[in-house]
Formats: structure tokens, C-alpha cells, sequence
């Protein structure tokens, strides 16, 4: 059943297995018909909803991406940015700190530490770090690569929802480049990053 949640925001809330992927393909291919130019985004939860979905649908003005991936390849352009590399040194300074100082005697955390100064001519400080990093990623992991700007599944998530809050210029970037916005699995997605798609 679709309801309405405000003037431009629809929910369809149904029990699994009774059609809502299939609803959203068919309102998809539906707006496709009577505008061809729409430009349309559909997230999923999955890799496999999301091939599903492309299998579905035939229009190069569609993006169908899970949401990792949409949020990596969206915010891309912004990772190498000198003002968002100093954010994420801001953001993790205490667990990267905490990290270098082997605040928990961890030996694999010596032993990497360790590894790092022998590539690094002996350098291993938070300054060092942070001048060293040209850029911020996803690295499609569990846990964040601290040394390497590298963001955890997590991670990159809340790091979408700050750069959001912070630079405001970024959801508008969203708001232009698509028309509809529709979220497949919106019960598994964390109410944090829904903030990101939804355009007030």
C-alpha cells in the first residue's frame, strides 16, 4: 500500500514477498514512458536487487546502485578536496592517535605500525598522515583503513551524512541531478542516511 508522507514523498509499506520491487520497476518504467528524459535514481540494499532491477528496466536515465556504491561514486569528487581530507583527520584524529600509540597493546597493531615505518622511512605521526593523504575512498571493507583514508561500509555512511549537514551544496548537487528518488528496502536503511535522499 502506498502512502502519502507529504506532498512530493510516497511510502509503500507491505509485508516481503508481496511486490513492492516489482511496484517500483513498474512506476519506473511508467515515468520512462511518458518522459524519456527523466532523470531517475533507485538505490537498493542489495547487489542482487539491484541487478534485478537493471534487468527490468531499459533506460540510460535511470541509476539503479545499492547504496554504497551510489554514495562512493557520488561523493568521489569531493574525497580529494583539501577541506573534506582535513574533516576526515578531524573526525577520526583520537582513533588514529589511539591507533599510532597502540593505546590497547594490540601486537597486530605493532607489528602494522612497525610495517608502516619500514615503507615510510620511519615516519608514522599524525601529521605525517595527514600530509601524506591525497585523497579519502571507500575501501569496501568492515573497517576503516585509518592510515589510508580509507572508509568502512559504516563509515562512509556517516561520513555522506556530515559532508551533508557541513556543505549543504552537496544535497542540492542531489536535488539537480534527479527528478524521482526511490529507495527499495527503505525498512533496512539506516534512518541516518535516508537524510541523504530525502529532499525536503
Amino acid at each position: 500500500m502506498a502512502n502519502a508522507v507529504n506532498n512530493n514523498m510516497f511510502l509503500v509499506n507491505a509485508p516481503a514477498g508481496s511486490g513492492k520491487t516489482t511496484f517500483i520497476k513498474d512506476k519506473i518504467n511508467e515515468i520512462v514512458n511518458n518522459d524519456k528524459n527523466c532523470k531517475i535514481l533507485c538505490i537498493t540494499y542489495t547487489n542482487r536487487a539491484t541487478d534485478e532491477l537493471i534487468s527490468k528496466i531499459n533506460s540510460k536515465n535511470v541509476k539503479i546502485s545499492t547504496i554504497h556504491s551510489f554514495v562512493s561514486e557520488f561523493l568521489n569528487i569531493y574525497f580529494s578536496n583539501k577541506n573534506i581530507i582535513e574533516l576526515y583527520f578531524e573526525i577520526y584524529k583520537d582513533d588514529i592517535l589511539n591507533r599510532i600509540n597502540n593505546i590497547s597493546n594490540d601486537e597486530k597493531i605493532e607489528i602494522a605500525n612497525q610495517k608502516y615505518r619500514e615503507e615510510h622511512d620511519g615516519n608514522l605521526s599524525f601529521e605525517y598522515l595527514k600530509n601524506n593523504t591525497e585523497t579519502i575512498s571507500y575501501n569496501e571493507l568492515a573497517f576503516n583503513s585509518l592510515y589510508y583514508g580509507g572508509l568502512s561500509h559504516d563509515a562512509l555512511l556517516l561520513f555522506a551524512e556530515i559532508l551533508m549537514d557541513k556543505y549543504p551544496i552537496i544535497k542540492k548537487r542531489l536535488t539537480a541531478l534527479y527528478k524521482y528518488i526511490f529507495i527499495d528496502e527503505y525498512q533496512d536503511t539506516s534512518a541516518n542516511i535516508l537524510r541523504f535522499f530525502i529532499i525536503p
